[in-house]
């Protein structure tokens, strides 16, 4: 069982056995050179959300050990194609708050851990490469999940060209949740 004070605290709480996981950013739109803040969201290929702008999130699965974070971090590996991991400090450069703890919201019982990302992230590389594992018909279904990324603004839920998105209930939920002046 996972010994992190985080996830004992989740379990306290009576966590579902699931983990999602939000990503933020204070987007700079060069051309008006402007400031608003964002999450990053995928567009689901099937299930429940099919078509939709989703956040990256499932249940935890054996490999995860009962451990919420290590869960977060295999979604966030398998749908948005994002590499964190512990013994490197990228999970802690993406999660951990200058209070030194790790960020998470609860929605219902599912803790949403909220990662803050650098600035100047592109989402290029992130679509290239659900596109690429989108046409590996040998990936399994958990890498081919999502087929597009984009950010979503957190003030009123249109894409950041202005174009309203097919959101999921569940992400504009949370997005609503989220609270820019603690991060």
């Amino acid at each position: 069982m996972c010994q992190h004070k985080t996830c004992a605290a989740l379990r306290a709480a009576n966590a579902a056995n699931s983990a999602a996981v939000v990503l933020v950013l204070n987007y700079h739109n060069k051309s008006t050179n402007t400031y608003t803040w964002v999450h990053a969201l995928g567009q689901e290929t099937g299930g429940s959300y099919a078509g939709q702008f989703n956040l990256c999130s499932g249940k935890l699965e054996q490999v995860d050990g009962g451990c919420f974070m290590k869960g977060a971090i295999r979604e966030l590996a398998e749908e948005f194609k994002i590499q964190t991991a512990f013994a490197d400090g990228t999970f802690d450069a993406l999660f951990k708050g200058t209070n030194g703890h790790i960020r998470y919201i609860m929605h219902h019982r599912t803790p949403i851990f909220i990662g803050v990302l650098p600035a100047g992230f592109s989402r290029r590389p992130i679509k290239q490469a659900m596109q690429s594992a989108i046409a590996n018909p040998h990936l399994p279904h958990s890498q081919r999940e999502m087929d597009d990324f984009e950010y979503v603004r957190l003030d009123n839920g249109r894409c950041i060209d202005g174009r309203a998105l097919p959101v999921s209930t569940y992400a504009d939920a949370v997005r609503r949740k989220i609270d820019v002046t603690t991060l």
